[in-house]
C-alpha cells in the first residue's frame, strides 16, 4: 500500500522547496530572529485556508496493474486536481464534497485516505504564502441533521454554485456525493522567499490551536483594508 510519504516528492515539486542544511552560527540565528514567528506563520496559513474556496488535491494512482479506472500508464503515478473546499472548522480542517466516481477520491480510498492539499494566497505570486496539508480524507459521521445542515450552509456560503451538487439528504443525485473533511496530520509551509519568510513544517498543535474567531477577525480586517485601498473609501 502506498503510504502518505509517497506524496512527499510530489509535494516538494508543487511547492518548489529545496531544503538547506541547518546552521547554528550567529548569522543564521540573526536571520531566524527576523523571520515571522512560527505562530505568525501558522496564523497566516490558517487565514489562507479560511479565505480560500479551492485547493489542489494530490493523490497517487494505485500501483496494482489490475486496479480499475486507472488511465493507461498511470499506475503508481501522482495526479493533482482542483476541488472546492470550505474551512468550516475550529482547527483548520477543510471540508470537501466527495464524489466516489472521481479519481481523487478513488485514489485516496485505495491509499487508506492519504492525500496532500495545496492552498495558496489570493492573487498568489512567489513572494506570497502557500501551505500544503498532508493527511487523510474521511467522510463526515454526522450525529444529527443539525450538524449536517451547519456544514451544508457553510459550504454553500463559500461556494454558492455548489448548491446544485450538494449531497442529497436520504437520496443520491446523478452522481452520488458525500461531505468529507481532510484530517490534517502535517502542515508544510512556504511563506515566500527564503531569508525573509519562514519555510518548513509547522507544529500541528500550533496550527490547530489558533481559534477560528481570531482567524475570522484577521481575514475580515485584511479584506476591509484591501477594499479601502482599492476604492478609496471605507467599507460599510
Amino acid at each position: 500500500m502506498v503510504q502518505i510519504t509517497t506524496l512527499l516528492p510530489l509535494l516538494a515539486s508543487l511547492l518548489a522547496v529545496s531544503a538547506a542544511p541547518v546552521s547554528h552560527d550567529s548569522a543564521s540565528l540573526d536571520a531566524e530572529s527576523t523571520l515571522p514567528t512560527i505562530r505568525e506563520s501558522a496564523l497566516t496559513a490558517r487565514k489562507i485556508l479560511f479565505a480560500s474556496n479551492t485547493a489542489h488535491f494530490a493523490t497517487v494512482y494505485p500501483s496494482d496493474p489490475n486496479a480499475r479506472g486507472v488511465p493507461a500508464g498511470a499506475h503508481g503515478k501522482p495526479t493533482v486536481w482542483p476541488h472546492l473546499i470550505a474551512d468550516c472548522s475550529e482547527d483548520g480542517t477543510p471540508s470537501v464534497i466527495v464524489f466516489p466516481i472521481a479519481a481523487t477520491w478513488r485514489n485516496a480510498k485505495a491509499d487508506n485516505g492519504s492525500i496532500a492539499v495545496s492552498v495558496e494566497a489570493e492573487d498568489w505570486t512567489v513572494e506570497k504564502g502557500r501551505v500544503a496539508l498532508l493527511g487523510k480524507v474521511v467522510e463526515y459521521d454526522f450525529q444529527s441533521e443539525a450538524e449536517e445542515d451547519e456544514i451544508r450552509e457553510c459550504f454553500v456560503a463559500k461556494n454558492p454554485d455548489a448548491k446544485w451538487w450538494l449531497p442529497k439528504k436520504g437520496k443520491n443525485g446523478v452522481h452520488s456525493s458525500r461531505f468529507g473533511k481532510v484530517e490534517v496530520e502535517s502542515v508544510q509551509w512556504v511563506g515566500g522567499f527564503g531569508g525573509v519568510a519562514r519555510i518548513g513544517e509547522l507544529p500541528l498543535d500550533v496550527y490547530k490551536g489558533i481559534e477560528r474567531k481570531e482567524v475570522d477577525a484577521e481575514v475580515k480586517q485584511e479584506q476591509t483594508h484591501r477594499f479601502t485601498i482599492q476604492t478609496g473609501r471605507d467599507a460599510l
